[in-house]
């Protein structure tokens, strides 16, 4: 066998070398990856808890909404209403931070068509606005499903709750969509739940929008969100809330939303007359769904739902700065008060406030200011044991 000459020795050591340096050199930057991700991962993780430390409770300016995604498919225009969800619809709503299935129903509801009466049942009609309709959570999750529920199984007769809530209603909208269910359901009761956040403006305003329907209340098709926004963004609070920020800050820029948002928010201010302005058409509205109610043999119920920055007081600072008010002129009860002093005997009503408060764990979203899951149940067993008496004194 020949042996390996010194020139062929030093060529194998020179390789075995290079290989043995090419390997290092491997390590070297393996390790250097290794420990910028590290980094990036570690810094990444301080940033998401200092977030989390410092703004728990969300980006309090954007109470009012979220970047979301609008499927104009959901609502068609009615020449009554402005707009009714759209008969039959199936789809997904989608927001920075959640996702919801929703049905509309061929009578332009939110849930299943709905047979034949069953012996001894109890139809109830949910009216009201988007806190109704709930698109926020899933259907078996809102407040109307799970009172559904409660009543069935306390009462132990078959209960069946209409969810007829649509968003951006008031109280004139809602008595028109109860007129017509009513037509075809034949109820026995009504709920209507108030939102003190925006419903007094909604009566106050809603036949100058009605004369000047343009489509201002239909919602503007939205590109579908990204797929940052709509997995980072439930996955990081730090994201959610920079991509937040910027629509804040363009929100800013924009006088007309703002002086929209200052009529809705002037009801708190002790000093502004606004709130009594607004409470005519409201107490308007009232008296005359006091009155169908009585027409119609329904016992009907009124429950007070507060704006998330009512419920949780730490939340209101920021929003009231951005319409330029400041928290010395606020009282956060006021309007939920003046619907409670109305003389409206034969309209009960019940301030959630009090057992939103008494929650331990959030009942809003961080980002939008409806009820989660948590918060939709709290509120339909509240309401539960509100209504109960009363609809067990109407059928003994």
């Amino acid at each position: 066998m020949p042996s390996m000459n010194d020139e062929d020795r030093n060529a194998e050591s020179n390789a075995d070398e290079a290989v043995r340096a090419s390997t290092t050199l491997k390590h070297r930057w393996a390790k250097r990856i290794g420990l910028f991700l590290a980094s990036l991962m570690l810094s990444m993780c301080v940033v998401e808890v200092g977030f989390r430390i410092k703004a728990p409770m969300g980006h309090e300016a954007m109470l009012f909404g979220s970047p979301d995604f609008s499927d104009p498919d959901l609502y068609v225009s009615d020449r009554e209403l402005l707009l009714v969800p759209s008969p039959g619809y199936e789809g997904e709503v989608q927001t920075i931070e959640y996702s919801a299935d929703v049905r509309i129903n061929s009578k332009g509801i939110r849930g299943p068509e709905l047979g034949q009466r069953e012996a001894g049942e109890l139809r109830i009609l949910a009216l009201g606005d988007s806190f109704t309709l709930a698109v926020q959570v899933d259907e078996e999750e809102t407040f109307a499903s799970r009172l559904e529920s409660l009543l069935e199984k306390r009462l132990n007769r078959p209960v069946r709750i209409l969810n007829a809530g649509v968003d951006g209603f008031g109280t004139q909208q809602a008595m028109t969509m109860a007129r017509r269910l009513d037509d075809v359901y034949d109820v026995d009761a009504a709920i209507l739940l108030f939102f003190t956040g925006n419903d007094f403006w909604e009566n106050d305003s809603f036949q100058e929008r009605l004369r000047m329907h343009s489509g201002m209340h239909m919602p503007p098709p939205q590109p579908e969100l990204s797929f940052w926004d709509r997995y980072l963004g439930r996955l990081s609070y730090a994201y959610a809330f920079v991509r937040v920020h910027f629509r804040t800050r363009a929100m800013r820029s924009n006088p007309h939303q703002l002086e929209r948002y200052g009529q809705e928010l002037r009801i708190f201010d002790r000093s502004s007359p606004v709130l009594q302005q607004q409470l005519r058409k409201t107490r308007q509205a009232l008296e005359a769904f006091e009155a169908l109610c009585q027409q119609r043999s329904w016992q009907c119920f009124l429950p007070i739902a507060p704006p998330a920055f009512v419920a949780h007081p730490v939340r209101a600072k920021a929003t009231f700065d951005l319409v330029g008010m400041t928290m010395d002129q606020i009282d956060l009860e006021r309007p939920s008060q003046a619907l409670l002093d109305l003389p409206l005997s034969g309209l009960p009503r019940l301030d959630l406030l009090p057992v939103l408060q008494a929650s331990e764990s959030p009942l809003y979203f961080r980002f939008d200011g409806h009820w989660n899951s948590d918060g939709h149940e709290v509120v339909s067993a509240a309401l539960a044991d509100w209504m109960l008496p009363e609809l067990e004194a109407r059928t003994q």
